[in-house]
């Protein structure tokens, strides 16, 4: 179940695009985050329909192509259309704890819960994240990355700036 209706993210969508706000502007006006708001606009330009049903195996690829390429929740959402963040995040957290087979269809997988409650009571007893939060926490993880890339070449080309110097 996502956070927000699809009504509501229509509604947030089309105030923004009317062109009367900026992003954040619009983001304080209806309570959310710039950061999820900036989400469900990437999302608009690269999906055209959400699908309300993913298969197992859809969800295995989804999981094992962003481990195997390290890309963020955000990046992996966009590639693949999933019009949700919390549901990408439901999909590792599955895969993490119970591996392939966690990720069944909810019927088929019902049995299982009960088995996994040592593992949910001992993560509850950590810090807790609203999906706001995460979602933020994600945006915030792809920002340090770039720009820690960015200063290293930064540095490299500067490094090279120096050898040159002192061959001539």
């Amino acid at each position: 179940m996502t956070k927000y209706s699809a009504a509501f993210r229509q509604e947030v969508l089309a105030y923004y695009h009317s062109g009367s706000q900026a992003q954040q502007a619009t983001a304080s006006h209806f309570g959310i985050s710039r950061g999820a708001l900036r989400c469900w606009l990437i999302l608009q330009l690269s999906t055209s329909t959400a699908v309300s049903a993913y298969t197992p195996d859809f969800k295995l690829q989804v999981v094992t192509h962003m481990r195997t390429h390290c890309l963020s929740l955000t990046e992996t959402c966009i590639l693949f259309g999933i019009a949700s963040l919390a549901t990408l995040s439901r999909w590792t957290h599955q895969f993490d704890s119970g591996g392939p087979e966690a990720l069944a269809d909810r019927q088929k997988r019902s049995h299982c819960m009960t088995e996994q409650t040592g593992k949910s009571a001992s993560r509850a007893s950590g810090v807790s994240l609203s999906t706001d939060e995460r979602e933020e926490l994600e945006m915030l993880r792809t920002e340090v990355a770039y720009l820690k890339k960015l200063d290293a070449l930064l540095r490299e080309k500067k490094h090279q700036a120096q050898q040159k110097k002192r061959r001539r």
